[in-house]
Formats: C-alpha cells, sequence, structure tokens
C-alpha cells in the first residue's frame, strides 16, 4: 500500500513539474487600443477577454467592434495571418466618466495546450478623485496578437 502511495505521488509530482515547463511568457504587439468599445451587452456589463482564432471570428468581432469608434474613416480589418497568430482581446466594463484605461501587460501560454492563453494580466488605470474627467460613457479596450 505504501509503494502505491508513493509511486502515486511520485507521479502527481513529476507531472506538475513537466506542466509547468509547458508555460512561458510571450511578447505580443498591439492591434488597437482605446476609450470605448461596444462589444458586450450592456446588460452584461462585465470585463471580458475575447480569443479569436479565425478570420470568420476576427470580421464578425471587427464589424461590431469598429461600429463605434467613430473615426472617420471607420478602420479597415486589420490583417491577421491566423496559421501564425491569435488575437486576444481585453475590454473593461461601462464606465460612467472618462480618465479610465485598460492595457494587456502579461500574456502566458501552455504550450501544451496547442499554445493557447493560460494567463492574460491587464492593467486597469482609475481617475483620482479629485481629478475632472469628461462625462461620457467609457469601455476602455486593448486587443492584441501573439504569435502561436
Amino acid at each position: 500500500m505504501k509503494k502505491i502511495l508513493l509511486l502515486t505521488i511520485a507521479l502527481l509530482f513529476i507531472s506538475a513539474i513537466t506542466r509547468a515547463g509547458t508555460i512561458k511568457n510571450i511578447s505580443f504587439s498591439t492591434v488597437d487600443k482605446g476609450t470605448y468599445s461596444p462589444v458586450g451587452d450592456e446588460k452584461d456589463n462585465k470585463q471580458r477577454i475575447v480569443e479569436i482564432y479565425n478570420q470568420e471570428e476576427w470580421k464578425s468581432f471587427w464589424e461590431w467592434h469598429k461600429a463605434s469608434l467613430k473615426r472617420d474613416p471607420a478602420p479597415e480589418l486589420p490583417e491577421i495571418n491566423f496559421n501564425d497568430f491569435i488575437v486576444i482581446v481585453a475590454i473593461d466594463q461601462i464606465r460612467g466618466n472618462g480618465g479610465y484605461s485598460l492595457e494587456i501587460k502579461n500574456v502566458s501560454i501552455d504550450k501544451a495546450f496547442k499554445s493557447r492563453p493560460f494567463k492574460i494580466s491587464i492593467e486597469i488605470k482609475s481617475p483620482g478623485s479629485a481629478q475632472v474627467t469628461p462625462s461620457v460613457m467609457t469601455r476602455p479596450y486593448h486587443i492584441v496578437k501573439i504569435k502561436k
């Protein structure tokens, strides 16, 4: 019984060590960043992370996203080679005033699971209590692409 228990513990330990070796931080590049994205449901006003793995999902997301960018002319769909890259979108909750920003700071992938994102760290900055901010709805976002 002791041998089986020791063997099980050893296998779990080896598995944990092997798994930890598959996680790595990777570099990324910004595709777009701003103060308002309409993506999401106003009834479901939560921060969200969206992972995009193919051209069809990317095109659908971009059409929805660019609708509120209020840039003239509206930005064209950025080219992403989905054979080589994955797109990650971080979106903050809706804020009742300006002065907020959101930025993806770190992305880790798990090589054991086809390089899918494992951990995405974001930083949200909010205005100070004495800071004067515009009275405008904001929903900061950051869109990045990572190498598979």
